[in-house]
């Protein structure tokens, strides 16, 4: 839920009622969701262009 007081209680209560609901529906609310697909780097090596650089 989070950390308090990085969370505000109300909102710690909607996850918590968000979880009950997911319970209910036969999902396991602790599961980490799957990650979106990031495209590879626009340099083709799968890493970040370098920031910067030298001139």
């Amino acid at each position: 839920m989070g950390d308090y007081p990085a969370v505000r209680l109300s909102d710690a209560r909607d996850k918590a009622r968000d979880a009950r609901r997911a319970v209910r529906a036969g999902q396991n609310p602790v599961q980490p969701r799957p990650k979106p697909e990031v495209p590879p780097a626009a340099n083709g090596q799968g890493k970040p262009a370098a920031v910067g650089g030298s001139a």
